[in-house]
């Protein structure tokens, strides 16, 4: 009968080291995981806020200039052209939102 308890025991005990419990213990983060996470994060929302709003007031900004007066356009275009074809043409998926590229 002691011999039962005991296997009945280790059983139990082998159940709870695989439940998803356990399994969530072994897998939370370390301290240094949640620093470097933390940082990932406050990079994430920066180029979100640039995405969302910078770069179209920016490109919102080059179209005016452009399109104020002639020799103002053509003065600031090579100091612009490049940056603004560059967000044009650019494939990255996160640039899709951004409605002032098209």
């Amino acid at each position: 009968e002691r011999q039962v308890k005991k296997d009945l025991a280790k059983k139990k005990k082998a159940q709870q080291e695989t439940s998803p419990a356990a399994a969530a213990a072994e897998k939370a983060l370390t301290p240094e995981e949640k620093k470097r996470l933390d940082e990932q994060t406050l990079r994430r929302e920066g180029l979100s806020e640039v995405l969302a709003r910078d770069l179209p007031r920016i490109l919102a900004t080059i179209r005016c200039l452009c399109d104020s007066d002639i020799e103002v356009g053509n003065a600031t275009l090579p100091a612009f052209g490049p940056c603004a074809i560059a967000a044009a043409v650019s494939d990255c998926p996160a640039l899709s939102g951004v409605g002032a590229l098209r």
